[in-house]
């Protein structure tokens, strides 16, 4: 009876040991997960206020923006930053363009728009180094600089380019327009503008002098422009294609039926 008794007594406190160490367990293992809980709130916390005052700044500048532009149409400024070249709508078929060697140019001419016509040109002569390429333009001018670049690349390249007015082609785009190396073609109802936007500057090693007398040796190469005309200013001379043929600056009109 006293070994029974002892017995129950034995097994009695090993359950209580037992109990007690698993609850130990589960307090610590539930300590452990409030820490990390309480690391990962502190954490959320702070990154929540980072990100509220990453929105307050963003918010201060757009209203800042948005007060700088107030009373702007907002196509207006779109119009404006597509014309530049700045921002341009990228077109969806433009590899369709490319496949029948088809480059467009209706923006002003300038690094961006420049960088565009050169990256085609390079493309379409490495996918065949004989098949002409024909550039359409229409572009009241841009930077003389990034004109020359195009024209330097469309005589680097083995393919002929035609260069066709599709509309006004003016100052810079007129010089892309006579030096093109296969044909020069204008459509009837484009016009073309003959002009430079030289600014006096009597320094003998001057940009500007550097840049202009390029570009009349381009026109004198190309063109049969009135002597009188020389040197070429701000002044404007605006062609026809019936003119533009008669001097030199294009060699076909096309009809639109064409």
């Amino acid at each position: 009876m006293k070994k029974s008794i002892l017995f129950i007594f034995i097994i009695i406190t090993l359950s209580a040991c037992v109990n007690s160490k698993k609850s130990q367990k589960k307090s610590s293992v539930s300590s452990v997960f409030s820490k990390l809980e309480n690391k990962s709130s502190s954490k959320i916390d702070k990154n929540n206020e980072n990100l509220s005052h990453s929105y307050k700044l963003i918010s201060k500048e757009l209203t800042k923006i948005n007060n700088t532009f107030k009373g702007i149409n907002k196509n207006t400024i779109k119009d404006f930053l597509i014309d530049s070249g700045m921002f341009s709508n990228p077109l969806p078929y433009e590899k369709l363009l490319l496949s029948k060697r088809k480059i467009i140019l209706t923006t002003k001419i300038n690094n961006i728009s420049s960088k565009d016509i050169i990256s085609k040109l390079f493309i379409l002569e490495a996918l065949n180094s004989e098949k002409e390429i024909n550039l359409y333009l229409r572009t009241t001018g841009g930077w003389l600089n990034d004109a020359y670049a195009i024209i330097n690349t469309m005589n680097s390249i083995k393919p002929k380019v035609n260069v066709i007015a599709i509309g006004p082609v003016e100052s810079a785009g007129t010089v892309i327009l006579i030096s093109a190396t296969g044909k020069r073609l204008a459509y009837r109802s484009s016009y073309i503008s003959v002009h430079a936007n030289r600014t006096k500057n009597n320094r003998k090693y001057s940009k500007n002098n550097v840049l202009f007398e390029s570009f009349e040796e381009i026109y004198r190469k190309h063109t049969k422009i009135p002597e009188r005309w020389y040197p070429l200013s701000s002044n404007n001379y605006y062609l026809n294609p019936k003119q533009a043929k008669e001097f030199g600056i294009i060699d076909e009109i096309l009809d639109w039926y064409y």
